[in-house]
């Protein structure tokens, strides 16, 4: 945000979750060495006051990494997520339990019975409980291998156990929305880029 100039908008840091090294290209940003830690929040502190802030059902909660947070305060403050949250946006993915092994085949026409093309299997984007979709059979279903899942795959189940069982919207977008590039045209978008992280 710094190297975008925006220098009024909060960040927390959320919980440690497994231990990971990050890679260079995670962090070898111009700034990046700059930043001032002492600006950081406590991200449960931060996300907490949030939610208590804003108004009801105004609330799109988007993750893109290890789901533990939002686990943590949906079990602590479930209340709260259900009046202010009005959907939930999560990169990662479900699969039928029969295909909760990394080299199983995946589906492309969705779970059985659920009636909505592609869910469970990411083919574009999972959706639950909005306008206008029926009510969808859960059973069997488990978060796939995907490494947001993966980062912690008990607060992977608990998230999506919370958002189904109380009918909280979610959208849910799988790697298998991306196609497979070859490295070697992603390695060519790079080479024609000024950008310095490759």
């Amino acid at each position: 945000l710094d190297h975008m100039g925006v220098t009024d908008v909060p960040v927390g840091i959320g919980s440690p979750g497994k231990p990971y090294a990050p890679l260079p290209h995670e962090y070898k940003l111009e700034g990046y060495d700059e930043v001032d830690e002492s600006r950081l929040l406590d991200g449960g502190w931060l996300f907490l006051d949030v939610l208590r802030k804003v108004p009801a059902k105004t609330l799109r909660v988007v993750l893109i990494s290890s789901l533990r947070d939002f686990a943590d305060v949906c079990a602590a403050h479930p209340e709260l997520v259900l009046a202010k949250v009005h959907t939930v946006a999560i990169q990662a993915g479900l699969v039928p339990a029969a295909e909760e092994s990394p080299t199983a085949p995946r589906s492309t026409t969705g779970t059985a019975g659920s009636g909505i093309p592609g869910f469970g299997n990411g083919n574009t984007e999972s959706r639950h409980n909005l306008p206008g979709t029926q009510a969808i059979d859960l059973s069997g279903l488990v978060p796939d291998t995907s490494v947001n899942n993966t980062f912690d795959m008990d607060a992977a189940r608990e998230v999506y156990s919370f958002c189904f069982s109380k009918g909280l919207p979610m959208t849910v977008t799988s790697r298998n929305a991306v196609p497979m590039l070859p490295m070697q045209l992603a390695r060519s978008f790079a080479d024609r880029t000024e950008c310095p992280v490759r």
